[in-house]
């Protein structure tokens, strides 16, 4: 795993947690990990979970519901 995979795969799971705080916008939470766009904050994430930050939290808030 190189550097920059691991530094994705952090910012990510730091991701996951903060979209269960459904007062957090995802632009915020794009920024609060590192990503300079929620495009690409999107893209990373739906590559890395295949969802989009939006759909995950959906399903986050209803199994936690």
């Amino acid at each position: 795993m190189t550097i920059k995979d691991r530094v994705s795969e952090r910012r990510l799971a730091a991701a996951r947690t903060l979209l269960g705080d459904p007062r957090l916008k995802i632009q915020e939470i794009a920024d609060q990990v590192g990503y300079l766009t929620v495009q690409s904050f999107t893209k990373a994430f739906k590559m890395e979970t295949g969802k989009t930050p939006g759909e995950y939290r959906a399903e986050l808030l209803r199994v936690n519901a």
